[in-house]
């Protein structure tokens, strides 16, 4: 509706002032003529507002055919309608240089607005245009894939669907200077301070050239030389205030630069650490890791040395401008004609820095991500004799990457010269049309000569702009990924409030159902319920795949149940506060994480302040002690990177005294002896269990000697629950922990393990048979204190030995 309405006034403007005073036409009593002659008439403005009007018709009208066409297609459609409005823009100027010749013609109102109004035409037109063509784009029917550009494509791997159709329901995407603006308001002291020592700079750069002029003319025309005196004492005071001036702006921009990249990076950090785990399934670690230092890095360094220089020849050539025009206003018309030149070229050029700056800060972020792996599982790769080809996929990476720098070589290379033939074209046309200025009298010799001086000092900001112009883009093409990042809101986020110092420690699964946002039509659980009680030690045992790890995540807060709740002392855990809830809980994973700090820091994680002592009963509640004070510096011992430094038993121990340092009131086992040898896990099992009186144990299980002591067993199949009960009273109803057992301890001939149980126990004794700790639970251990036996249904069962 905007762009009918202003096609309509633009249309209905340009026709009445055409007319209004008989000026497109000749109106003569003998002959009656159209006036053709482009040096008097406006018809020619008339016709273009009409072409004008008749393209933005056909663009509403084709908008919906141009839905169905990819951003890129769109792009090309509109770029070509972009330079017709940019030549009419031109026309226009240079048709204002042809009705300057005539003063009569050019002092009507009449033709002097319609002038203008086509200016202005152009400019609102093309505006319109471009929103036009992004709201179409952004309206949710374009088609986004395949063939889309890279800048649409979705700026890391995996990015989620739901960000995807918040941009397609028409939420405008952020520019990146806005944002960066945004994030700097902290540092507005040292960006107005740096603003004005650059304006000083500017005033003393454009105030030399003058006073130069004076040291000559009192230099000539002074015998006295007083003149001379002056005018060569107010240089010096100048030349002395321009660099003041300059070396204050320069360390006030890159102390912004500092404090804004340092703040970056930090909440970079913060923005990752905080996200769903969603976030993390679907990014990987090398990536995240690139972001937070290389590309911060990139951009860092793009923006402190070019920003100062960007803005100080901006404003220099903003100023000399407007000297420009009071020196000679036809002259800075003649200037401004190129404008379109330099806005088409600077165009081309920036979409294509941008487009390959984001491009090989992708392919970055994957070579790092591939050079982190290898370098942490080299013993893999070299296991599996991979180096050679490992190599070289990160030699095609580099490659794709090294064509990238090819097209920014090319480029660079080509948009210099070509802004060096449009500025050297420009001098000439300015020395040829300021001759005729000078011969008609309008414009006198010094006035030509000091416009070619500020057509020189414009060419030399010109330079300096484009000298940094790429490595501007190029930060501010890695900080569009970064500021993506830093604004990015969890879908999942802990904003619970409820502190309570002491908790009871129990726990409900109430009609929880739940799948991954990763795979939202794969349900994990069903419709689950059970309780534990206070201080009771309930195992969760199932095939691989049922969902017992996902009720230990749920229970945690990592993630919101889709239905039901997931109670905790009969609270919704969400409500809880995040600090609170996991200073009161704690996790012993299959896969212990330990961090490249000491082994006494990674002992007390977490912890505010930890006691000596604390930590050493909890090393020997784990059974760790021993081994840690084996070792060269005791507790103060480095861990090395994810524990490399130790065996998995021994960050398997570290990790369960991490565990009891905290004195939890839910403590949380996901196979926590799984890396131990008999001996240790039947020391760490008796420590557990000792450990055991007034918090309340889940344990994840698969073996039948972590669960033989737990108060119930409670079976997950397929994300519900199937049995539950203490372990001799599952076995004894022959479902599917009977099932489960059988196939641990039958690994041979099942009728020979049937007819002969003390057969098959000391075989286990001697250690034959396998196991598998994914799918299956593995064999009871020697001092487990249980004995297999059958019952009169003649199914196995475990019963505790008194």
């Amino acid at each position: 509706m905007v762009i009918v309405i202003w096609t309509v006034v633009d249309l209905t403007f340009n026709t009445v002032a055409s007319f209004r005073y008989q000026t497109a036409f000749n109106v003569n009593v003998t002959s009656p003529a159209l006036d053709t002659d482009v040096t008097s008439t406006t018809l020619d403005l008339w016709v273009m507002s009409l072409v004008r009007a008749c393209v933005m018709m056909a663009w509403i009208g084709s908008l919906s055919r141009f839905r169905q066409l990819t951003e890129m297609k769109q792009q090309i459609v509109t770029f070509p309608i972009l330079i017709i409005y940019l030549l009419m823009w031109m026309y226009n100027c240079v048709k204002l240089l042809l009705f300057a010749e005539h003063e009569e013609l050019l002092s009507e109102r009449c033709r002097q607005a319609q002038l203008g109004w086509t200016c202005c035409a152009c400019i609102v037109t093309s505006v319109l245009l471009i929103k036009s063509r992004d709201h179409n784009m952004t309206s949710g029917w374009i088609k986004r894939y395949p063939g889309s550009t890279q800048e649409e494509m979705p700026l890391l791997r995996g990015e989620k669907i739901k960000e995807e159709k918040s941009e397609a329901k028409g939420e405008p995407p952020r520019s990146a200077v806005c944002q960066l603006v945004k994030i700097s308001l902290p540092d507005m002291p040292f960006i107005l301070c740096g603003l004005l020592f650059l304006l000083g700079s500017v005033a003393c750069e454009i105030l030399i050239p003058c006073y130069i002029g004076k040291v000559i003319d009192g230099l000539v025309l002074d015998p006295s030389q007083q003149a001379f005196r002056a005018a060569i004492t107010r240089l010096a005071v100048v030349a002395a205030c321009l660099s003041f001036c300059t070396w204050a702006r320069t360390w006030m921009f890159s102390m912004y630069v500092a404090r804004v990249t340092a703040r970056i990076r930090v909440g970079l950090f913060s923005s990752v650490m905080t996200q769903d785990l969603d976030f993390f399934d679907h990014h990987e670690t090398g990536e995240l890791v690139a972001r937070v230092l290389s590309d911060v890095a990139v951009m860092g360094d793009s923006l402190s040395p070019n920003l100062d220089l960007c803005l100080k020849g901006l404003f220099c050539g903003v100023g000399v401008m407007m000297l420009m025009v009071q020196t000679s206003w036809q002259l800075s018309v003649l200037s401004v004609i190129c404008l379109p030149a330099f806005a088409v070229s600077s165009h081309i050029y920036g979409v294509v820095m941008k487009a390959t700056s984001k491009s090989s800060q992708e392919i970055m972020a994957r070579m790092g991500e591939q050079a982190e792996e290898n370098f942490a599982n080299i013993r893999t790769v070299r296991s599996f004799a991979m180096e050679a080809r490992e190599t070289q996929l990160f030699h095609r990476a580099v490659t794709r990457l090294y064509g990238n720098g090819k097209i920014e070589a090319w480029t660079h290379s080509t948009f210099q010269p070509l802004t060096l033939l449009i500025l050297s074209f420009l001098q000439v046309c300015a020395l040829l049309y300021g001759g005729h200025l000078v011969q008609r009298h309008i414009l006198s010799g010094g006035d030509l000569v000091t416009f070619v001086m500020f057509l020189n000092m414009v060419n030399t900001c010109v330079q300096i702009i484009n000298s940094v112009f790429g490595l501007l883009t190029k930060g501010i093409g890695a900080s569009q990924v970064v500021l993506q990042y830093l604004r990015r809101k969890p879908s999942h986020t802990a904003t619970g409030t409820l502190v309570k110092s002491y908790l009871r420690g129990e726990v409900e699964f109430k009609d929880v159902s739940f799948s991954y946002p990763s795979r939202p039509h794969q349900t994990v659980l069903n419709k689950l319920s059970f309780r534990v009680k206070s201080g009771e030690v309930v195992a969760l045992v199932g095939p691989s795949g049922g969902g017992k790890s996902t009720c230990v995540s749920l229970l945690q807060n990592f993630y919101r149940p889709h239905s039901g709740h997931v109670l905790l002392d009969g609270i919704p855990v969400e409500h809880y506060d995040h600090r609170c809830l996991h200073a009161k809980m704690s996790l012993v994973g299959q896969e212990p994480a330990l961090f490249s700090r000491s082994i006494k820091d990674n002992i007390a994680y977490g912890l505010d302040a930890c006691p000596d002592a604390d930590i050493i009963s909890a090393a020997k509640q784990a059974n760790a002690h021993d081994f840690i004070c084996a070792m060269s510096n005791g507790y103060e011992t480095l861990a090395g990177e994810k524990g490399l430094q130790m065996s998995g038993g021994q960050k398997q121990r570290l990790a369960i005294d991490r565990a009891l340092v905290r004195q939890p009131a839910v403590l949380l086992l996901d196979e926590a002896t799984s890396a131990l040898d008999s001996q240790s896990e039947s020391k760490v099992q008796e420590a557990l269990n000792s450990s055991r009186e007034g918090r309340t144990v889940l344990i994840i299980a698969h073996r039948l000697s972590t669960v033989e002591k737990a108060d119930r067993v409670v079976v997950i199949h397929r994300g519900r629950v199937v049995e539950q009960g203490s372990p001799s009273e599952l076995l004894t109803l022959g479902g599917m922990f009977t099932s489960l057992a059988r196939h641990q301890l039958l690994r041979t001939d099942s009728s020979a393990i049937l007819n002969d149980p003390a057969a098959m126990m000391a075989d286990k004794r001697d250690g034959n048979g396998d196991d598998d700790d994914q799918t299956k639970m593995p064999r009871i251990s020697t001092d487990s204190g249980i004995n297999f036996s059958l019952s009169s249904s003649s199914e196995p069962t475990l019963e505790t030995v008194c």
